[in-house]
């Protein structure tokens, strides 16, 4: 298998119309479709990129006029050429394994040996068609979605405050889901952070999305915040979201100047309490030089507290 860095050689100076998401069970037949509007473009070709990967494995290529040359070596693989400007590829007895994403290249070159771009020639990629196998006896189920409204005790006071709404969208099969947020019925992007792939949680999938917003948007009450799940079923995509609204700010500005004020003038009486301390024990450290010789010279003439013999 001839491999190609899929990021390296995609281009999109010819404009492609390809095939929706496929969602088929095992052992059922796919068909993908690909037409271009570039006539020149007489070679067309066909690749695979599995899940995971980078790398994308060229399947086989067709020219007008002759019969395609496969790269690999399965005879599930059908490639057929209608024109210069559209063909397709078919893949017979689907397997689990030929889950993925497919492309359909183009290119104006062909080497010697069979009908597939040189070093020197330019090949133009769709923007691939992605393709899940269903495992045998395994229900399509759509996700639930639920949004977390903010922790009351996320950055509850002062400063620049963030609040962060959680989406959960889980129970869901296959992992065919998209989730975009609204504010207020716009679409917003910013602040967003979504998984980057759906984890498999048990025999369903799951995932979560962030949204970040200042405080003040979170405290508008009213203000609607929805989370949606787009899920693709293998005929159709529906769309299943939920909804929190903006909370009354329980601290209001006089309340947080207050608090502010109570928190000064408790700082400022910790000071004086302090320095005042401070002042008693260095008055008890400091002891005057005189004091001392006079107490011990009038004990020296206090009767029978001195060690001499007997008194006269």
């Amino acid at each position: 298998m001839i491999l190609y860095d899929i990021i390296a050689d995609q281009t999109w100076s010819v404009q492609f119309q390809l095939s929706a998401p496929k969602l088929v069970p095992e052992d059922s037949q796919v068909d993908l479709q690909c037409s271009h509007d570039d006539n020149s473009q007489d070679i067309m070709l066909w690749y695979h990129q599995g899940k995971g990967s980078r790398l994308i494995g060229l399947i086989g290529s067709s020219y007008i006029g002759n019969k395609p040359v496969y790269r690999r070596q399965d005879d599930r693989f059908r490639i057929t050429r209608e024109d210069v400007q559209s063909g397709s590829l078919s893949i017979l007895r689907v397997k689990l394994s030929d889950a993925g994403v497919y492309f359909c290249g183009t290119s104006t070159r062909c080497s010697q040996r069979g009908y597939r771009p040189t070093a020197a020639s330019e090949v133009h990629f769709d923007r691939g068609t992605k393709l899940k196998v269903l495992e045998p006896g395994h229900l399509v189920k759509p996700p639930a979605v639920t949004l977390l409204p903010p922790s009351p005790e996320e950055c509850p006071n002062g400063g620049k405050r963030k609040k962060t709404l959680v989406c959960a969208v889980t129970g869901f099969f296959p992992d065919q889901v998209v989730v975009s947020w609204q504010v207020d019925g716009s679409p917003v992007t910013d602040g967003v952070a979504t998984d980057g792939d759906a984890l498999q949680d048990g025999t369903f999938y799951k995932m979560s999305s962030r949204l970040r917003v200042e405080a003040d948007a979170w405290f508008t009450p009213g203000r609607t915040f929805t989370c949606i799940g787009s899920f693709f079923n293998g005929n159709r995509t529906s769309f299943h979201s939920d909804s929190v609204y903006g909370a009354e700010d329980t601290v209001t500005r006089e309340e947080y100047l207050r608090t502010s004020q109570r928190a000064k003038l408790s700082y400022t009486v910790l000071l004086v309490k302090s320095s005042i301390y401070t002042a008693f024990v260095v008055l008890l450290l400091w002891k005057p030089q005189g004091w001392t010789t006079t107490k011990q010279s009038t004990s020296q003439l206090t009767p029978g507290r001195h060690d001499g013999g007997p008194c006269v």
